[in-house]
């Protein structure tokens, strides 16, 4: 009954959650295994604003956009964002 409930869950409330730090600051990112399957898909079609938008949220994503990032801030960002996401 268990795996029903945390079945019921939006991705954005599950309780594995991991930490990041990038760019002075610390966001919140659920863990690789519980990003949507869009998410993995866009990752593979390099669409790494969107990557952002989906993983972060709104409030974190608005937060990282206004440091008015380049490209290789947003590329860095979601290479940090895997690896802390897999735990390494």
């Amino acid at each position: 009954m268990a795996d029903e409930k945390n079945a019921e869950k939006p991705a954005d409330t599950t309780d594995r959650k991991v930490k990041v730090e990038f760019g002075g600051k610390t966001y919140q990112i659920a863990e690789l295994d519980d990003w949507p399957a869009l998410v993995i898909e866009m990752v593979e079609d390099a669409r790494y604003v969107n990557v952002l938008r989906f993983v972060l949220g709104q409030e974190q994503f608005a937060q990282f956009i206004a440091t008015e990032p380049k490209k290789k801030d947003v590329d860095g960002f979601v290479q940090a964002l895997q690896t802390a996401a897999q735990g390494n």
